[in-house]
């Protein structure tokens, strides 16, 4: 669900007499900003999969990536990737540790003492330091947030290409699933024992089951359309399909034996500037039920959502190009609302509007009290600029 949708040409809809929306009367609270200049690298994998941004388990910290130091390289120059904290209530940060050009996937271990992410090596004496070459990997590491050196668990080389990055911890957070290359299947890695095990099953991690017997993956490389999403036993690899063509998702919820998985789907109006947009429930036996209904959420484009931990509310953010610059898809005013949605009701509240910038990538503290998000400028979900912290109602 990308904000780039905005930026389609619009001179057919103009021709067809269509009206642009008008700024609408909205609450202009969008929260306190914490962090100025957060970055995103834009892994490929989407945010409910591999974190750039995640709460610590009580509330009090975000853990975060910013830019680092730019090095200077033969005919070229990289930004190293620093990991850093962040306490929401004074807006005051610290970095834990400096890292390669691609760093992301953050996760917290269960107990909450070591942050799991991956980054990217790379070589400044390499032709290409950060490109596809021998002396290339990726590594899987986790740093104490207590403070210390980063603990390097897997190497993984070469460098990955168009593969998933994302992985999953077990619930006891003592193996870690992830996917080596392409066509190879499932690893998991027992962290203490640093032993490693194939699971016959090809494609990428995504989530353990809460009790650590199954794991939700993606059959295929990368979380692209058109490929599924499955569930694995962990005993003897069995395979029980799940959602056969993966769409844009807010997130997975598994308590118990229920598994869901909420989406938000986009329905194309005809000769409309906006787009009709439906948020989905679908249960691990395939039911489905629409959340919410046909004329609550009609805009242009999705830039960003978000499910909360207890999976009973998804946050969303919608654009609209309110003034359209030229006849190549320009647009020089944008506006961005931030919905509250009930998935048990389909209560949609508006809580949020701002022009000319956008609520990106975001999540829920554990709470479900505050939602962080990345805003950019200009409205653009790969870009999350600053991260500002909302209290919800």
């Amino acid at each position: 669900m990308s904000a780039r949708n905005l930026f389609v040409p619009v001179l057919a809809l103009a021709l067809a007499g269509c009206e642009y929306p008008q700024p609408e009367e909205l609450p202009e609270d969008i929260g306190a900003m914490v962090v100025d200049g957060m970055v995103y690298p834009g892994t490929g994998d989407p945010q409910w999969m591999a974190a750039q941004f995640i709460w610590s388990p009580d509330g009090s910290e975000i853990y975060y990536l910013s830019s680092g130091e730019i090095i200077d390289l033969p005919d070229t120059w990289m930004i190293e990737v620093d990991i850093a904290v962040v306490d929401p209530q004074n807006a005051t940060s610290r970095i834990l540790a400096t890292t390669g050009p691609v760093t992301g996937a953050l996760q917290l271990s269960p107990d909450g003492a070591w942050l799991h992410h991956y980054t990217q090596t790379w070589d400044p004496a390499a032709e290409e330091p950060f490109g596809e070459h021998p002396e290339q990997s990726f590594i899987y590491a986790r740093l104490p947030v207590e403070g210390g050196p980063a603990e390097t668990l897997i190497e993984r080389a070469p460098y990955p290409g168009e593969v998933s990055v994302a992985y999953a911890l077990s619930p006891d957070g003592a193996v870690l699933a992830f996917h080596r290359g392409s066509e190879t299947p499932i690893t998991l890695y027992d962290i203490e024992q640093g032993i490693e095990t194939e699971l016959d099953v090809d494609g990428s991690p995504v989530l353990f089951s809460p009790d650590g017997s199954e794991l939700l993956f993606i059959e295929g490389d990368a979380f692209i359309e058109g490929n599924a999403l499955s569930i694995a036993s962990l005993d003897d690899a069995t395979v029980t399909p799940f959602i056969s063509d993966i769409p844009d998702t807010a997130g997975v919820h598994w308590e118990g034996d229920q598994l869901e998985l909420v989406s938000i789907r986009e329905v194309e109006v005809e000769e409309k500037w906006y787009n009709e947009f439906r948020v989905w429930v679908t249960d691990r036996r395939g039911n489905e039920r629409a959340v919410t209904g046909e004329r609550d959420l009609r805009h242009e484009a999705c830039g960003g959502a978000a499910l909360s931990p207890d999976g009973s509310q998804v946050a969303a953010s919608f654009y609209d190009c309110l003034a359209p610059s030229g006849f190549w898809g320009g647009c020089d005013l944008t506006q961005s609302v931030l919905y509250l949605i009930d998935i048990e009701s389909g209560e949609v509240s508006r809580i949020g509007a701002t022009q000319n910038a956008g609520f990106g990538i975001m999540a829920f503290s554990p709470d479900g009290s505050r939602l962080a998000y990345g805003a950019g400028f200009p409205a653009d979900a790969g870009n999350a600029g600053d991260l500002y912290v909302l209290e919800l109602p």
